[in-house]
């Protein structure tokens, strides 16, 4: 009776500790969405602002024909803020977003008038944990 009382109780522990689990992945993966999603909102209107938060530490950046190389958030404000002046947003596109990994990552098409033509650039973002909370850690648009 004890035997069967023991392994009802591990099976309980268990099934606990995957829904706290669970749980806790699907917490993450909304704050991940968060970030995505305040991207999208950025490049779409071309404002900054929508994901100045997730500018922290050092970033990689390869935008098209502009600036390359690791920058500090403060001085990615200014580039993104100046890159929407030369690159103005028609469309902000996700053909893939991945949660499943260390580096949650997203890529697809950014649509873009520049120097009066109408473009079209592939994209690919990644985000990395930085003092708990996720952050962009590189964003390559060529």
């Amino acid at each position: 009776m004890t035997n069967k009382l023991h392994i009802i109780a591990v099976f309980i522990l268990v099934l606990i500790g995957s829904i706290n689990i669970r749980g806790q992945n699907k917490l993450n993966e909304n704050a991940i969405e968060l970030v995505f999603v305040s991207i999208d909102e950025g490049f779409s209107s071309g404002n900054v602002n929508h994901f100045s938060s997730s500018l922290s530490g050092k970033i990689y950046i390869n935008l098209k024909n502009y600036y390359r190389g690791y920058f500090s958030g403060g001085q990615l404000y200014t580039i993104f803020d100046e890159f929407f002046e030369l690159y103005i947003p028609i469309e902000f596109e996700y053909d893939k977003v991945s949660f499943e990994s260390e580096t949650p990552f997203a890529t697809g098409v950014f649509k873009f008038i520049h120097n009066g033509k109408r473009e079209e650039s592939n994209f690919f973002i990644s985000l990395n944990k930085e003092g708990g909370s996720w952050s962009i850690s590189q964003v390559t648009i060529h």
